[in-house]
């Protein structure tokens, strides 16, 4: 009896200490089971995303809609990336936002912004400069042929320049790389780097020949710096020649420059006959030789009208006087009158 009590109770101790076996064994395994499948999953999700992406061609709707689709946070970090170029930050953030999702979305609507302020300020400029030159029946004119003028120089620039960049580049690129360079992130960067003139084109406004000059350098240091430090990157991945590089981006920002120089020079540059009015204007007494004050401008102007009314009372007096002329006098006939009349009395009694 002894020895069947002890081997039952062995028995149940081994069936316990199974159980726990099991039972922990089984919880191990589900839990490993659950992190692996887990893991898994995400790492083939990861892994097919961009073989499952479909590369769609230019000419389909689909397309754009990618280049379209953002929301109004990444189009703020986006402004704010290209209005305060930063070395470290403009860099990454090329890499890391721009190369991963370029978009059409923000470069066209700065586009668009840059046309229309640089028309509106060209010509609110142009008023300005009429007040300080305007004369007696003058009147100053909206000149609509500069929103089509700053249409075609912000919309050829903002596609040529990355289109040439672009062929560039593919020219440059060794025959075994795996990348190529992309057309579209080179539009996106381009559009954004004309964020920075919206605002310059309204401190143009200023009627200041060497503020606007300064103004032409600082949206140079501005957009310019962005495109340095976005694409040269991207240029020196592609080209690996040195110099190439350094040409590019030379050729890059004078061409910059000349936008910038252009706009102002073309839509809001003071003339240096209309400094010298504004300052005699200004001033008790003018430069000799360079400027003469407004008031006698106006006396001048007015003394060429006098001049030109009695010179037109003149010929308008000159016909009739004409006229006076041609008539003949009372006594000139009376005369031919008396002599007529003695002739035939002669015939008569002859």
């Amino acid at each position: 009896m002894a020895t069947s009590s002890i081997d039952s109770a062995l028995v149940n101790l081994v069936d316990e200490a199974d159980d726990e076996i099991t039972t922990n064994q089984t919880a191990f395994d589900s839990t490993g089971m659950d992190g692996y499948s887990m893991e898994t999953d995400t790492d083939q999700l990861l892994e097919e995303e961009p073989e499952n992406q479909t590369k769609e061609s230019p000419l389909t709707f689909a397309f754009y809609t990618k280049l379209f689709d953002v929301d109004t946070e990444e189009i703020t970090d986006r402004l704010k990336w290209s209005l305060l170029p930063r070395p470290d930050f403009t860099s990454s953030f090329a890499k890391k936002k721009i190369r991963a999702k370029p978009d059409f979305y923000g470069p066209f609507w700065i586009c668009v912004t840059l046309v229309f302020s640089v028309a509106i300020a060209g010509n609110v400029a142009s008023y300005f400069q009429y007040q300080f030159t305007k004369t007696v029946g003058s009147r100053w004119h909206y000149d609509f042929h500069k929103v089509t003028l700053s249409a075609a120089i912000v919309f050829l620039y903002s596609v040529l320049m990355p289109s040439g960049v672009f062929a560039a580049l593919w020219s440059n690129a060794p025959k075994d790389s795996t990348t190529k360079p992309s057309l579209t992130e080179l539009v996106c960067i381009f559009g954004y780097s004309l964020a920075p003139l919206v605002p310059i084109s309204i401190l143009w406004l200023i009627q200041i020949s060497i503020l606007q000059w300064a103004l032409v350098f600082v949206s140079f240091l501005l957009s310019g710096g962005l495109l340095v430090l976005t694409l040269m990157p991207i240029i020196e991945e592609f080209v690996a020649s040195k110099s190439k590089a350094y040409t590019i981006i030379a050729a890059i920002l004078a061409l910059h420059l000349i936008l910038a120089a252009g706009f102002m020079l073309c839509f809001f540059h003071v003339p240096a006959g209309n400094v010298e009015v504004a300052v005699s204007s200004t001033t008790s007494e003018a430069i000799v030789g360079k400027g003469v004050t407004t008031a006698s401008k106006i006396e001048v102007i007015k003394n060429d009208e006098a001049k030109n009314n009695a010179n037109e009372s003149k010929r308008d007096l000159n016909p009739t006087t004409a006229k006076s002329n041609l008539m003949p006098k009372k006594s000139d006939t009376n005369n031919t009158i008396i002599k007529e009349e003695e002739k035939e009395k002669n015939l008569n009694l002859s």
